[in-house]
């Protein structure tokens, strides 16, 4: 059988709307979007679909020494499923490690006002 090639770019252009680039993966729930009038493949990072962690939000208090037996503190708030888990995800958070802060200092489940 003959491919002519009209054919054969009909054939590839259906491959290529089928799938998600290198390194993106189809949404397990939501698997198409419309986007101008016409039905497209709903392709995310793969990298963002396996980082849904369970758990709730937790505010973290984190400081560092500010000189003369001060302390700056600030709050961030991570997702997590214990207190405990809360302070160690709170010493990878970005503004922890960019900040230069020292210490998670409180963990609590929502906000600290309810907490304290």
């Amino acid at each position: 059988m003959k491919i002519t090639k009209s054919q054969l770019r009909k054939l590839i252009k259906e491959q290529i709307d089928e799938r998600c680039q290198k390194g993106y993966k189809t949404h397990e729930k939501r698997k198409t979007k419309k986007m101008f009038g016409k039905q497209y493949r709903n392709c995310v990072k793969a990298e963002a679909m396996e980082e849904e962690p369970d758990g709730e939000e937790y505010e973290v208090k984190i400081g560092k020494d500010a000189g003369r037996g001060r302390i700056q503190s600030t709050r961030i708030t991570v997702r997590a499923t214990s207190r405990d888990d809360a302070k160690r995800k709170a010493l990878q958070h970005p503004t922890f490690k960019n900040g230069k802060y020292e210490y998670a200092m409180l963990a609590a489940p929502g906000s600290l006002e309810d907490y304290t």
